[in-house]
C-alpha cells in the first residue's frame, strides 16, 4: 500500500471549537465527509456567533483527501508538509487556487492549524484514531439469566392459549362428521323427496293441437288472438283508408269549432278582435270592446284558410290538416356577447438577498424562467380590484437537495393576502441546483403593479 493510502487510512480529522477562551465542541470524523459550521441546527458544529452565517463549508472531502474553504472573513496559519503558512501565504504561493468569493487549500495527513472566525476559533489536526471503547456490560450476578427475565404473567397467558388451541383440535378430530350419502343408499320414505328429471314432450300432431285449442280458457284464447293480431298485417284497402281519414277530419273540425280562441282566431273583417289586438303589435284597443267586435265565426275546413284583414293588410293561415305541423317558438337571438376586457399585470423582481454558499444569479434565473406563475397569482386578482400593487418579500429556505424546505411571507406592502398565499405555494414546488454549503436561507423580492 502507498505511503499516502496509509497514512490516510491511519489518520483522521480531528477538530475543535472554541469560543470564549474554553473548548466547547471536539469531534474525530472517524468517516470522512465535510465538516459545516454556522446557526443552523443541521450543521456538523451549531455555534450561535453574530459572525458566522447560517451554515458554511469550512471542510470538504475531495477525492481522498480534505480541502479548507477560506474567505477574506478568515484568518489563521496552517502547516502544509512541515512548513507553518499563514492563509495570506498560501493564496501568494498559488497553493489555494480561488473558488467562487474564497479560496481551496488542500491538506496533507500531516496538516494543522488554527483558524479565526471572528469571535470563534477552530483547531484541526490528523491525528491516529483511538481504539474503540468496547461497550461497558453489567457483570453476569447482576444480569442475571434467561428465566429471571421472563415476565411470568405473560407466559401464563401463552400457556392457557396454546393448551386451548391443542384442546380444540383434538375435539375437532373426535367429531363424527356427517358423510355425502349416495343416491343408492337413500332410505325408502325419503325416496319421494328426490328430484327426478320429466322427460321432454314430443310434437303434438294437428289433432292434438285442436284438442288442445278447445280446451283452453278464454283469457288465453284472447291472449292468443292478441298474439295473432300482432303478427304480420293484411294489406290495407285504399277506399276504406280514404273513408276513415274523412272521418278522423270531419270529428277534428267538430272539436275544433267548441274552442273559444280558434273562433276568434277565424273571424273575418278588418274591424274585428284580431285586427284590433295585432295592428303594428301594439294591442291599441280595450279587450273587452274587442271581444265585443267578434263576429261571422267560421271553422276552417280541409280547403279552406283561417284568414283576416286588418290594418296591415291581409293574413293566411293553415288548414286543419296542417295545425299538425305547428311548431314551437322560433329562435330568439339575445344579441351579440360583449368580450371581457383582458387584465394584464407587471411584475418586477429586486436583487434577492443571499445568506449561505450559492449564487445569486442561479436564483434569480429560476425564479424567472417561472415567473409566469407568479404573475398568474396577481392577474386573478387584479381582475377584482384593478388598482391592485406593492411589493412582497419571500422569504424561503433550500435544501441540501435544492428543494424548497420553508417558505413564508417576509413583508407585504400590497395587504393582500391571497396573492401572497399563491406565491408562498408556488416557491414551495420551485427546485433549485444543490447548493455547496449545505442550507441557503434566501429573500426574494417582487414589486407588482398593474399595466395601463
Amino acid at each position: 500500500m502507498p505511503a499516502q493510502a496509509q497514512a490516510r487510512v491511519e489518520r483522521i480529522l480531528r477538530v475543535g471549537i472554541v469560543q470564549a477562551g474554553r473548548i466547547i465542541e471536539e469531534k474525530l470524523m472517524r468517516r470522512p465527509g465535510s465538516i459545516t459550521i454556522g446557526s443552523s441546527i443541521h450543521n456538523t458544529f451549531t455555534i450561535l456567533a453574530s459572525t458566522l452565517p447560517r451554515s458554511y463549508l469550512l471542510f470538504e472531502v475531495s477525492g481522498h483527501h480534505y480541502t479548507l474553504n477560506f474567505t477574506d472573513a478568515i484568518d489563521g496559519r496552517v502547516s502544509i508538509a512541515g512548513r507553518i503558512l499563514t492563509l495570506a501565504q498560501a493564496v501568494k504561493e498559488n497553493l489555494a487556487p480561488r473558488r467562487g468569493a474564497g479560496w481551496r487549500l488542500r491538506l496533507t495527513p500531516d496538516s494543522r492549524g488554527k483558524l479565526v472566525l471572528g469571535e470563534v476559533t477552530v483547531l484541526f489536526q490528523f491525528v491516529t484514531p483511538p481504539p474503540l471503547q468496547p461497550r461497558a456490560k453489567l457483570p453476569p450476578s447482576i444480569r442475571g439469566g434467561f428465566v429471571s427475565q421472563l415476565d411470568w404473567n405473560l407466559a401464563s397467558c401463552f400457556l392457557v392459549i396454546l393448551c386451548l388451541e391443542f384442546g380444540f383440535v383434538a375435539y375437532l378430530r373426535t367429531v363424527d362428521w356427517p358423510h355425502k350419502i349416495a343416491i343408492d343408499q337413500v332410505p325408502d320414505r325419503f325416496a319421494r323427496y328426490i328430484v327426478v328429471e320429466k322427460p321432454k314432450p314430443k310434437p303434438k300432431e294437428a289433432g292434438a293441437a285442436k284438442t288442445e285449442d278447445a280446451a283452453k280458457k278464454p283469457e288465453e284464447k284472447k291472449a292468443d288472438a292478441k298474439r295473432r293480431e300482432s303478427g304480420p298485417k293484411k294489406p290495407v284497402d285504399p277506399e276504406a283508408a280514404a273513408r276513415a281519414a274523412a272521418e278522423r277530419r270531419a270529428r277534428l273540425v267538430e272539436q275544433v269549432s267548441r274552442m273559444g280562441a280558434l273562433k276568434i282566431l277565424g273571424s273575418r273583417g278588418g274591424t274585428g278582435a284580431v285586427a284590433d289586438l295585432i295592428r303594428r303589435g301594439d294591442p291599441g284597443a280595450d279587450a273587452d270592446r274587442a271581444f265585443a267586435n267578434v263576429g261571422g265565426v267560421g271553422v276552417a275546413g280541409a280547403g279552406s284558410m283561417l284568414q283576416g284583414k286588418g290594418g296591415m293588410g291581409g293574413g293566411t293561415a293553415v288548414g286543419i290538416e296542417g295545425l299538425r305541423g305547428v311548431g314551437g317558438p322560433g329562435a330568439v337571438d339575445s344579441g351579440a356577447r360583449g368580450s371581457e376586457k383582458e387584465v394584464k399585470g407587471i411584475v418586477k423582481d429586486e436583487a434577492p438577498s443571499v445568506d449561505g454558499t450559492i449564487d445569486a444569479g442561479v436564483i434569480a434565473r429560476e425564479i424567472r424562467r417561472r415567473m409566469g406563475a407568479i404573475r398568474a397569482c396577481y392577474e386573478r386578482e387584479l381582475k377584482r380590484n384593478p388598482q391592485l400593487g406593492g411589493k412582497i418579500v419571500v422569504r424561503f429556505v433550500i435544501g441540501a437537495n435544492g428543494a424548497v424546505t420553508e417558505a413564508e411571507v417576509e413583508s407585504n406592502s400590497m395587504q393582500d393576502d391571497a396573492v401572497a398565499e399563491c406565491i408562498v405555494m408556488n416557491i414551495k414546488r420551485f427546485r433549485f441546483a444543490a447548493p455547496e454549503g449545505g442550507s441557503v436561507e434566501v429573500s426574494y423580492p417582487f414589486v407588482f403593479q398593474p399595466s395601463s
